[in-house]
Formats: C-alpha cells, sequence, structure tokens
C-alpha cells in the first residue's frame, strides 16, 4: 500500500513493502530528491538493510552450526511490512518473524520502522526489539538513493558529497569480488568534499569512524542540498549506480558487509550487533532539504 504524508514544506510517499520511502518532494523548489527506482539501472530505492548490511559470504551464515539464507542487504526491504499507524505527518510499519523469515533468520523479532515529517526534515527510525529469552544478532543500516541530478538544467558533474567538515577519512580494501580485506587507507578531505565523477563510489566506498555527523548531496553552483544526519555510525558507506551517476546513495550502517575471511558464524560477523533478550536497538537517519536559491 502507498501512503502520503505533508506538511507546508514537503510532501513524502512510503510504501508497506518494504516499508520503503519512493518520494521526497519539496514544495518550494518542486524538485523530487529520492532516485525514481528505475528496474535498468537500479531499482531499489531506499532500502532497509536488515539482518545485515552488504554481502553474505556464500550466501549463508551459521547460527549453533545450521546454515541460514544471507541475501544482498537482508530480507526485510523484500517484504511486506504491516501498518502500525499513518496520518499526514507520521507512519509506522512493522515487520516480525514469521513463515516467510524462518529460512533466513533463527530468532524471534520485531523492526519497526517509522518516517516523521518535521518542517523540511524527514526522520526516519528504526527500532529492533529482541522477542527471544536469548541474545539475538543483526545489523542495521540505511540505503537512501538520492536523485543525481536534482535541479533542473544541471548534470551529475555539478554536484559534489560534502561532509560537515574537513576530516581524515578511513576506508576499507576491497578485492576484485568486492570482499572486504583487512587493511585500510586513509583519503585527507581538508575541505570536506568529493565532487561527483562518472563511476565515483560504484564500488562503494565503506568508511569507519565517519565524524561527521552529516553528509549531503550539494549543488556546486547554489549551494542547494539533501543532507542526510546521522552519518557518524560505526561505518558509512558512498555508493553510487556503476557508470551511471543517477542515484548517489549516502548509507549510515550499524554493521557491515562480510571480510574475505569470514568464518560464516553470525556472531563473529564484523560489525554485529548483539541485542540481549528483551532489549531494543534504536537508530535514525534525518534527511533534510536546504536551498539558497529559492
Amino acid at each position: 500500500m502507498e501512503l502520503t504524508m505533508e506538511n507546508q514544506f514537503l510532501r513524502v510517499e512510503v510504501t508497506s513493502f518494504g516499508a520503503e520511502l519512493t518520494s521526497l518532494y519539496h514544495k518550494g523548489t518542486q524538485r523530487e530528491y529520492i532516485w525514481g527506482g528505475d528496474s535498468n539501472i537500479w531499482s531499489r530505492q531506499s532500502p532497509i538493510l536488515f539482518p545485515n548490511c552488504g554481502s553474505v559470504k556464500n550466501g549463508t551464515f551459521l547460527m549453533g552450526g545450521k546454515p541460514y539464507k544471507g541475501v544482498q542487504h537482508g530480507f526485510a526491504k523484500d517484504l511486506m511490512h504491516h501498518i502500525v499507524c499513518a496520518d499526514d505527518r507520521v507512519v509506522t510499519f512493522r515487520l516480525e518473524n514469521s513463515k516467510e523469515t524462518a529460512d533466513f533468520y533463527p530468532w524471534p523479532f520485531s523492526l519497526r520502522t517509522t518516517y516523521k515529517l518535521d518542517k523540511n526534515s524527514l526522520i526516519c527510525q528504526y527500532n529492533v526489539v529482541n522477542c527471544h529469552t536469548d541474545p539475538i544478532y543483526f545489523s542495521l543500516g540505511f540505503h537512501t538513493g538520492l536523485r543525481c541530478p536534482f535541479a533542473v538544467g544541471t548534470a551529475a558533474s555539478d554536484y559534489a558529497v560534502v561532509f560537515e567538515h574537513g576530516e581524515k577519512l578511513t576506508y576499507l580494501a576491497q578485492n576484485e569480488e568486492g570482499r572486504l580485506l583487512h587493511k585500510a587507507y586513509e583519503m585527507d578531505l581538508p575541505d570536506g568534499r568529493i565532487p561527483i565523477t562518472k563511476g565515483i563510489f560504484s564500488n562503494s566506498l565503506v568508511l569507519m569512524g565517519v565524524e561527521s555527523s552529516y553528509i549531503q548531496l550539494e549543488e556546486t553552483l547554489s549551494g542547494d542540498y539533501i543532507r542526510v544526519r546521522g552519518t557518524n555510525t560505526p561505518y558509512t558507506v558512498l555508493w553510487s549506480v556503476p557508470d551511471n551517476v543517477a542515484a548517489v546513495c549516502i548509507e549510515p550502517w550499524y554493521g557491515i558487509g562480510d571480510f574475505a575471511d569470514a568464518s560464516g558464524k553470525i556472531e563473529e560477523k564484523a560489525g554485529i550487533i548483539c541485542l540481549p533478550a528483551g532489549q531494543e536497538f534504536t537508530c535514525s537517519q534525518v534527511l533534510e532539504v536546504g536551498t539558497h536559491s529559492h
């Protein structure tokens, strides 16, 4: 089911399939900021990453010696989520363990996804509840596709990914298969800017320990932006569609894809969250539209 929220600044559309954000339209600029989901380029728009971020080595993970299917970015994006509440300003979805999840995940859980309008911003929050009597393991992440370009008459080359402040970035090496390696590189970014060029981020840039609390996609000439707040997470990934910078993703992650030498045991997975029985884990990002030319 498609649902719409709006206030005087924004009109937002979300869908119960995957609890996915599908549109963020700014009324003042008359611009759409979310990638449209072209199946010939990248069919997704802003998938929820649960219970894993990134890929799973050999397509399986082990828990108690039993194998479970591990799909790219987890299964939450591929299932229908139940609508808990919906009005003009707030929508909340819930996904729980079921027969559909049993082959992919061994534990009872509840995943709530909430979208809330606040002036020119959209708050996106995930909440995982451990419904089991033992600890559960999972990763959780955002993967919002930002439209590039978002302003009429501009090209992708007119944009940059801009950090809150200049900093030295640390990113992980990857092998030819895209599997992570235990080797890190540094990128000195004194002005906090990475200009958009063809093919940039097509192999993904997996950053560790970003200090900036926000990163934005900015149109260089005007300074207009779509900002992602909440990026000072354990891992932050920058990705764009290979050879087609039509969508740029700024992704706060609580977890990471498998390393080349991963054991396959979920409790040994890098960046994994271990949530005690009955406890909750909550994380959020805020999408903020800023404009100087309107």
